[in-house]
């Protein structure tokens, strides 16, 4: 299987920036579980085989998972706000419980309308660019972690 190099990178990046980052793709699973075994992703963190009502459910159960009892579901209030938020959640003791979605698909669009910042890829189906926050002009992973960056200063 030929893993893109950006997509190792944005896993690492995930990673040291302590980002719990899930697959939750329509693959299956056998393709899944190679790609989350060359990622070094735990296979507790994959959902192969996704439908889009798995995929919202996915995201509603990592709002969850991630939510405080002080702090309800992040309203988007503004695209930077909320990628700022996604950026430092971690950092903040888990204070924000904004979930990020980065799909191309069709399947992707009611997940990527779900997240609190819906990020599409590129190329990718008109219905995942209408129903995203935001749209990144080139087919990489990398320009999420530059979205990302842009956002914290």
């Amino acid at each position: 299987m030929l893993l893109e190099a950006a997509t190792v990178y944005f896993y690492e990046c995930c990673t040291m920036a302590d980002f719990p980052a899930s697959l939750c793709c329509c693959l299956f699973r056998r393709v899944a579980t190679a790609l989350a075994q060359r990622l070094g992703l735990p296979l507790s963190r994959v959902v192969a085989e996704a439908t889009p009502a798995i995929k919202v459910h996915m995201i509603q159960q990592l709002r969850q998972q991630h939510s405080t009892t002080q702090h309800a579901h992040a309203h988007r209030t503004g695209l930077l706000k909320q990628l700022k938020h996604w950026w430092l959640w971690r950092r903040e003791q888990q204070k924000c419980p904004c979930v990020a979605m980065v799909g191309d698909g069709i399947n992707d669009s009611p997940a990527l309308a779900e997240a609190d910042v819906g990020i599409a890829i590129g190329a990718g189906a008109d219905i995942a660019a209408q129903s995203a926050d935001m749209i990144l002009m080139k087919d990489s992973l990398t320009d999420v972690l530059v979205a990302l960056d842009i956002s914290t200063r």
